[in-house]
């Protein structure tokens, strides 16, 4: 019964290991999507997006990544309007922030320079934040509307 046992834990950690490299080798790398399809546009730019909606993905954001790819961004989903503040803590490279609510951009931070500690907020409450690259939101302005937004907005 022992050697039975001991065989049988043998060959579901080698499987539970071949599954975790399997998850590794195959997940996205940071910088690239989660999602396919999630594209937000405003002002004739598009950027492909992640979604951030639990607060452990909100917290962590972009931050300790090397690298954005361009025309991509991530989408903060919160569950109600708030004025939320953005730092720049563990970013690696600076980027503009938008700021949306009811559709519409409601305040953009450009060039927002890694690792600053200074508080970022909007000027009132927002469901939405949009961070893309620095630079890309050339050509944006308040009150824009902005279109893919998840449904509900939240």
């Amino acid at each position: 019964m022992k050697i039975f046992f001991q065989k049988n834990i043998g060959i579901f950690l080698i499987l539970l290991g071949g599954l975790l490299l399997a998850f590794v080798a195959f997940r996205s790398q940071p910088g690239e999507l989660l999602r396919s399809g999630n594209e937000i546009s405003i002002g004739g730019k598009t950027w492909k997006v992640e979604y951030a909606r639990t607060a452990e993905e909100r917290e962590l954001g972009l931050g300790y990544r090397e690298r954005l790819c361009g025309q991509c961004g991530m989408l903060f989903v919160f569950p109600m309007a708030g004025e939320y503040g953005f730092w720049m803590k563990g970013m690696r490279f600076p980027l503009d922030i938008l700021f949306i609510e009811d559709g519409r951009v409601l305040s953009i931070e450009r060039r927002v320079t890694p690792e600053s500690e200074q508080i970022l907020m909007p000027p009132g409450p927002v469901t939405l934040v949009l961070e893309v690259n620095a630079g890309e939101t050339e050509g944006i302005s308040l009150g824009m509307p902005v279109s893919g937004l998840p449904r509900s907005g939240r």
